[in-house]
């Protein structure tokens, strides 16, 4: 007969697979359990129950949500509901209000739409991708006034250049209004409100710039790709005529006499002197007229030369040298219309977005694109930002595609050729299948992107140039797939669901081949994500926690600190809800973070959802000792606090249902809610009174593995007598011991940790606690604890004491 008592130090590695219960071998079993329902585990190795909730409100009419954080600074974020077609807004727990009025937006997404958006934030603004529809812009002016519009992309992103010279496009102007006739089949209905670029191929009309040579006001030249005007000359000065000079709508300015005239602001924030008549003025003089602030940048004149120096601006004009012309940049050979009617296939109505090529209007041209995105070729679904670029992937027509914003832009989508100009680039995969972009997300100096079947990583190939078209190199190293779930990132490593949705992997370099590989996470918890998962959100601080939705309705955990190789999963049901949605956001004061859900509930017969934020752990997470009081572990659950009294009102979302109240006496179990109230059998001064959910919370060992001098233990009897156990922070629960005989498993009556005296006070508790065993022989011995309702419990460690024999 032996006698042998295994400490149990930490349970970090949480919940761990039945396939894994042989495997005492396995260099994290000692820290792991055979059940962990409603605990976390800590990264210190205690295992400590789940908080419970805090009602905050409910969806727009009790609609199915979508939850987005918004955080301009820790302290400023808000959280976004976005529901059927409008977008509410909440700040501190609270929704934003409109003259006593929840404020709300319309939007052009319904609930499905909503919950497949995904979002890039920029300062006040967040970029939109998803749901089928044209990307959006949504943004903030004040927490009571946002705006939803069409992203106002400019300069692209086009599709690949038509290469069929038969079929060309002219245009009847160059600016406003136009009418585009095609040589073949090219336009459809489907084109209206896409863009098209149309580029000059004969401009033989125009010469080229040659410098000293003879010109005039209005003479047009050519110099590289670009087009520019003479529109005045350098002088000493200029006097201005008898009437005032007038801006019209395309801030062109009207004026007599020699002097020329740019607008510069339609105000006059730099109070600079209202025009006058007869005045003398040099080059640079700024006056104020017909409510705009105009420059001088020249003065007419004839007989003057085109210079020394060319033009080379590509917008605005410029006094390319003293005394000579003043160049305005007409057009780079490239012209940007938009699509807003289709007569037919060969003809279509436009508005110039960016002034057409003149030769436009008589020689077509077969260098036309039409854009990459549109009702007809589909829209993105991805969106990110690397190193100053906004990206976008994915589209139903080009699926690997992706493209990039000018270097600093967020909405130029340019695309001349120059380092740090957009452009685009095709994902190619070496292996045979090839997977549709999903997710794009940025790791330093590292671009991921996520697709349906591999998993790429680009970055530029000369670290001193700009990650461009030329230096922009990906590649892939896994083909493991990912879940159309946009990833996050831990520590510089991106976290993504594979394809099946029910797997966690860790894209991670391989210290010795250099190479990215996928760790998989639920290696050894396969089971965890049960049917599948379909958000991923992570809860930096109190406790490093990465939350996935289950798509049956479970709330799943991962305590997850690479750096220290935590990896454990832990489930909870929240009290019987249903969770629909998660979001992470900084907590009211900036300091950590909270966990907000939508949680459809069944209340008294009617269907309710409830946005609810996750307490924090009952620990010490500032150094300083929890309050009692403060221990909330029930489910949507409101706090009273104030005079003694035995009634608890604001309960009337839970009208009907059973709850559980936390008082400073102790937990009143078995409350109905009626009238939106519960009576207590005594009077308290606090109570947080909300759902229970002590039943399905508990943690239950892995077999005790004892060793033996001469080999392993299967197979020999064993009886458990007695175990000490550390807690923190803990008020009371109870535990069982399960013993399993030739598979039959047998769970013996639960008892109280601790002895209480009837009707005593709650108190908190720390160190050892010495409890029973039970006699009984078997094969297989386990512990089982359970909380107490309301009450705080975090299990530090455990040392079992057994004896096993051969007979």
């Amino acid at each position: 007969m032996v006698r042998a008592s295994p400490p149990a130090r930490s349970a970090s590695s949480g919940e761990m697979s039945e396939l894994m219960f042989g495997r005492p071998d396995f260099e994290r079993y000692a820290n792991g359990v055979r059940r962990l329902r409603g605990f976390i585990p800590l990264p210190e190795g205690p295992t400590t129950r789940c908080p419970g909730t805090e009602m905050i409100g409910e969806t727009r009419n009790n609609g199915v949500g979508r939850l987005m954080g918004f955080v301009f600074r820790d302290e400023d974020a808000m959280l976004l509901e976005w529901t059927n077609g409008q977008l509410r807004f909440w700040r501190n727990g609270a929704l934003v209000q409109d003259g006593g009025a929840p404020y709300s937006i319309a939007t052009p997404y319904n609930a499905t739409q909503a919950k497949s958006l995904q979002s890039l934030q920029s300062s006040d603004r967040i970029y939109l991708t998803g749901g089928g529809l044209r990307p959006q812009r949504l943004s903030r002016m004040a927490i009571d006034d946002w705006s939803i519009e069409n992203t106002p992309f400019v300069g692209g992103p086009f599709a690949p250049r038509n290469l069929d010279q038969s079929i060309e496009i002219s245009a009847s102007a160059a600016t406003g209004t136009v009418t585009l006739t095609a040589t073949g089949d090219v336009f459809l209905a489907d084109h209206v409100g896409s863009l098209f670029r149309l580029q000059e191929t004969d401009s033989s009309a125009t010469p080229f710039w040659t410098g000293n040579t003879e010109t005039e006001i209005g003479d047009q030249y050519y110099h590289g790709p670009n087009l520019y005007e003479i529109v005045g000359f350098d002088a000493k000065n200029g006097t201005t005529g008898a009437t005032a000079p007038t801006v019209d709508v395309d801030e062109n300015v009207s004026a007599d006499a020699d002097v020329i005239w740019s607008a510069i602001s339609n105000d006059n924030s730099g109070n600079v002197p209202d025009w006058t008549a007869g005045e003398t003025v040099r080059f640079g003089n700024r006056r104020f007229s017909d409510g705009w602030t105009i420059e001088v940048i020249g003065f007419t004149a004839s007989g003057r030369k085109t210079g020394v120096n060319p033009p080379v601006h590509i917008q605005g004009r410029v006094l390319t040298e003293k005394g000579g012309p003043v160049y305005e940049f007409v057009t780079d050979g490239i012209g940007i219309v938009e699509i807003t009617a289709v007569a037919g296939p060969r003809s279509a109505t436009a508005e110039v977005r960016k002034r057409l090529p003149d030769g436009l209007t008589e020689r077509p041209t077969y260098r036309w694109s039409e854009a990459a995105w549109s009702d007809l070729r589909g829209w993105p679904r991805a969106i990110g930002a690397f190193q100053q670029r906004h990206c976008y992937g994915g589209t139903p027509m080009d699926p690997r595609t992706m493209w990039f914003s000018v270097i600093g832009g967020t909405v130029d989508m340019t695309d001349n050729g120059l380092e740090d100009d957009g452009f685009s680039y095709i994902l190619a995969s070496p292996r045979a299948r090839a997977g549709e972009i999903r997710s794009i997300l940025a790791a330093g100096e590292t671009l991921h992107i996520f697709t349906s079947g591999d998993e790429f990583f680009g970055s530029a190939t000369d670290a001193d140039r700009a990650f461009a078209a030329e230096t922009a190199r990906f590649s892939s190293d896994t083909a493991h797939g990912a879940a159309d779930v946009p990833p996050i990132l831990i520590d510089g490593a991106p976290v993504f669901l594979h394809k099946n949705s029910r797997q966690l992997f860790a894209q991670m370099i391989n210290p010795n081949s250099g190479k990215f590989i996928g760790e998989n996470l639920t290696q050894i918890a396969r089971h965890i994500l049960g049917r599948g998962a379909d958000r991923l959100v992570y809860q930096e601080d109190p406790v490093p926690v990465v939350w996935a939705r289950g798509t049956d309705g479970a709330l799943i955990g991962l305590t997850y600190l690479p750096g220290q190789k935590v990896v454990g999963f832990h489930r909870h049901d929240l009290a019987g809800g249903f969770v629909e949605d998660i979001e992470v956001l900084p907590s009211d004061d900036g300091l950590s973070e909270d966990l907000y859900l939508i949680v459809r509930r069944q209340i008294n017969g009617q269907t309710r959802r409830f946005i609810e934020r996750m307490k924090h752990p009952f620990i010490e997470l500032d150094g300083l000792e929890p309050d009692l009081q403060d221990a909330w572990f029930q489910y949507c659950a409101v706090r009273y606090q104030g005079t003694a009294t035995t009634e608890i009102s604001g309960l009337d979302h839970l009208e009907g249902e059973t709850v559980t109240a936390w008082t400073e006496r102790g937990a009143f179990a078995r409350l109905t809610v009626t009238g939106g109230a519960v009576t207590l059998p005594h009077p308290v001064t606090s109570a947080i009174t909300g759902l229970d959910a002590t039943d399905l919370q508990n943690i239950e060992t892995l077999d005790i593995v004892m060793g033996t001098p001469d080999g392993g233990d299967e197979g020999r009897k064993r009886t458990h007598r007695v175990t000490g156990m550390r807690v923190h922070r803990t008020v009371g629960g109870r535990f069982s011991v399960i013993q399993t005989t030739s598979c039959e498993r047998r769970e013996t009556a639960s008892q109280p940790i601790f002895n209480e005296r009837a009707f005593a006070l709650p108190s908190l508790r720390d160190g050892v606690v010495e409890i029973g065993g039970h006699k009984g022989w078997s094969h297989q011995t386990a512990l089982k604890f359970t909380p107490d309702p309301g009450a705080p419990f975090t299990l530090v460690s455990r040392t079992p004491t057994l004896m096993v024999t051969d007979s």
